[in-house]
């Protein structure tokens, strides 16, 4: 597509030629490759020259433009089109490159980049949008290290929007994205911001204090003959299992804690303990639970017992469930050893 300067070629004065004005519409228009096809009273010209360059990138197929002719050559002059509708700016194809340049735009009008067009911001150069007017995007904007949106893209009563799958994007000298806005990478389908924590891009909901809990409030016990030292288990008698508790991280990182209130019978010990299945999978441990041991009294006293870790597995779902087991007394003499739980809370604080 040619520029504006090389019509100069075309306008050269040779006698006594008139200049024509003539309207054409656009079949096809690339701003890219400069290929076009306008229509002209019937006849379909290709590769018209156009009059500047911001004009070109306002034009689309489906447009009535303005066509200039000098002697046997036709250009494009610009989009016709009612101004109430084309006053703001408007980047309907292409790339607008700002390069050690501004654009300032006053009084409310807007710039307006539509059907993916891009905004590339670069070598210092900024946008300043005054008197309630909108930088307007339906595809990427661009900002180097010279032109930072903090400082240089100044929106006064006005809207940076950005439509459809369009993103900002936040990258560090080392080109890693560091946060982002618009469609979650982390939670696709859903919109709004994340930022990159501990390797993953967490959304900023996520972030916020917050934990998932469970309780329960039944007692439940377990009990093993002397000798006989059984594993870990989730039933208690009286079906008072649990608690359980669902969550999802972001960055496969969550911390847990267990608070319960715990008895034993004589020369026993019982633990509380938890399994994880999901995207983090282990099973319970006697090196994460909570102990309770013979107090020394009758079966009846209860303790309150705590427990607190932190995990660092993989990101995703994670179900969390406690498990029980009872250290009965010795084999001599023989008894049974009995362990009971009662107002068992789990919380998990997922970061």
């Amino acid at each position: 597509m040619a520029r504006a300067d090389d019509l100069s070629t075309v306008l050269r004065s040779s006698g006594s030629v008139s200049m024509e004005y003539r309207q054409g519409t656009v079949q096809t228009w690339d701003v890219t490759t400069g290929s076009n096809t306008v229509s002209i009273g019937g006849v379909v010209h290709d590769d018209l020259p156009v009059l500047g360059r911001i004009a070109a990138m306002s034009i689309v197929a489906g447009d009535i433009v303005g066509i200039g002719k000098w002697r046997d050559q036709y250009f494009v002059l610009g989009l016709v089109a009612d101004p109430a509708t084309q006053a703001d700016v408007t980047i309907r194809q292409g790339t607008l490159t700002i390069d050690g340049g501004r654009v300032v735009l006053q009084g409310g009008d807007d710039l307006v980049v539509r059907d993916g067009g891009d905004i590339v911001v670069q070598g210092g150069g900024n946008i300043q949008v005054q008197g309630g007017g909108n930088v307007n995007i339906n595809g990427n904007l661009s900002v180097d290290g010279d032109a930072t949106l903090g400082s240089r893209l100044t929106v006064e009563g006005g809207i940076v929007d950005i439509q459809d799958s369009g993103v900002l994007i936040a990258r560090d000298n080392g080109n890693v994205v560091q946060a982002r806005m618009g469609e979650l990478l982390s939670n696709p389908g859903e919109y709004g911001f994340e930022q990159r924590v501990g390797g993953q891009l967490v959304p900023l909901a996520a972030l916020a204090g917050g934990a998932d809990v469970d309780r329960v409030g039944g007692t439940g016990t377990l009990s093993a003959s002397s000798g006989n030292t059984p594993g870990y288990t989730g039933s208690l008698s009286g079906s008072v299992s649990g608690p359980v508790v669902s969550f999802h991280t972001y960055t496969g990182r969550w911390m847990i804690l267990l608070v319960a209130e715990a008895g034993v019978s004589t020369e026993t010990a019982g633990r509380m303990s938890y399994e994880a299945s999901g995207a983090s999978s282990f099973g319970p441990s006697d090196s994460r639970s909570a102990l309770v041991t013979d107090p020394g009294t009758a079966m009846g006293m209860t303790q309150s017992v705590i427990h607190a870790n932190v995990h660092h597995q993989s990101p995703g779902n994670v179900t969390v469930a406690a498990r029980y087991k009872v250290i009965p007394p010795p084999s001599s003499p023989p008894a049974n050893g009995v362990a009971s739980w009662q107002n068992r809370v789990m919380i998990i604080f997922p970061f």
